[in-house]
């Protein structure tokens, strides 16, 4: 059974946050973060080695995207942690893809009582700019768009390998997930939010059957640091592929 609600405002009037600090930061909760907490810089040279140039033959484009739309930032609101939707799309397909989540609305859904509800504001998204002075490494294949991160990928890799370990890494920051442990758990009571509306799902129709799957790329994301990451998260991927680090 689906029921279609606008809790967003019910939400935060229900959960006032007069009590916490402004400062997301100031919070102190142990949030997730993309990449993970062990995540290591490649040696900032690395694209500039003769072993680079030599494996590497760039054949197409990507873009790796962080959207936003009402939704989220009342889920932002309502769990105090910045959030975003990272993902990639075709190169060229930027704004195609913005309209296609738009129209399956998203994370729109969350469980409640055994009953899927979707939500307003999750049919109008939109792109969380790359903040200006955003750097990459030396002969990167990322280049720093207006709207997004552009990636040149090798010959030798298929767009869906480059998009599975880009998730693998990306998802290890997913608030789904998060909500799970402890730590999201202790958050929760902090923010007196109630961990099950933040599992969100996106329901999708097969063959006439509609299906709940989890929302995994809704992540914590700090624009200020997190759109660095992103860029050092690609640039692995890359050199991953190609052998550059062990």
């Amino acid at each position: 059974m689906r029921v279609f609600a606008d809790t967003s405002g019910a939400t935060l009037v229900a959960n006032p946050l007069k009590h916490l600090p402004v400062r997301w930061s100031d919070i102190r909760s142990d949030w997730p973060k993309i990449g993970g907490r062990q995540f290591q810089r490649l040696p900032p040279d690395i694209f500039l080695r003769p072993a680079y140039r030599d494996a590497c033959r760039f054949t197409r484009l990507r873009t790796c995207y962080v959207g936003e739309c009402e939704g989220i930032q009342a889920l932002s609101q309502r769990f105090c942690v910045p959030l975003g939707k990272v993902s990639t799309c075709g190169g060229g397909r930027l704004a195609e893809r913005l309209k296609e989540l738009s129209q399956e609305r998203y994370g729109a859904s969350i469980i409640f009582n055994g009953h899927e509800v979707v939500e307003d504001g999750y049919d109008r998204w939109s792109v969380i700019r790359p903040p200006k002075g955003l750097k990459v490494a030396l002969n990167s294949p990322v280049e720093v768009k207006d709207r997004s991160l552009v990636v040149k990928i090798p010959h030798t890799l298929a767009d869906r390998q480059f998009d599975i370990r880009y998730d693998e890494l990306v998802r290890l920051g997913s608030l789904n997930n998060w909500l799970q442990t402890d730590a999201g758990l202790i958050h929760c009571q902090k923010v007196h939010a109630d961990r099950q509306y933040g599992c969100r799902y996106t329901s999708r129709d097969y063959d006439g059957a509609s299906q709940c799957e989890a929302a995994q790329e809704i992540v914590a994301f700090r624009c200020r640091s997190d759109f660095a990451r992103l860029v050092q998260i690609v640039e692995f991927v890359i050199a991953e592929h190609l052998g550059l680090i062990g």
